[in-house]
């Protein structure tokens, strides 16, 4: 069994950070030529990039009436429409990927 030595915490979470070790150690196991393809960062940082904005993007597509959100827009006379947001998904993929 795996042990982590945390000084002061619960039975828990340590049984957490065990059950988070065992998985990436799976992960590394199962799914290493895939891990170790050069590919692999630039996949995750561009889903954690995309994740990371898709909130901020639905709100300037969708909250255009919303004037407690747009009083703290940066360019606020500037409209947001589907093709700025595809033509910035494919240029933060290309320089992603190139």
């Amino acid at each position: 069994m795996l042990k982590t030595y945390c000084l002061g915490r619960s039975k828990d979470l340590n049984e957490r950070h065990a059950f988070l070790i065992a998985n990436c150690v799976l992960l590394r196991f199962r799914y290493e030529d895939y891990i170790a393809s050069p590919l692999c960062p630039i996949i995750i940082a561009v889903t954690f990039y995309f994740i990371s904005i898709l909130p901020w993007m639905v709100i300037d597509l969708y909250g255009k009436n919303w004037t407690w959100i747009y009083k703290y827009k940066i360019q606020p006379d500037v409209e947001v429409t589907w093709p700025m947001v595809k033509k910035a998904v494919v240029l933060t993929t290309w320089n992603n990927v190139s």
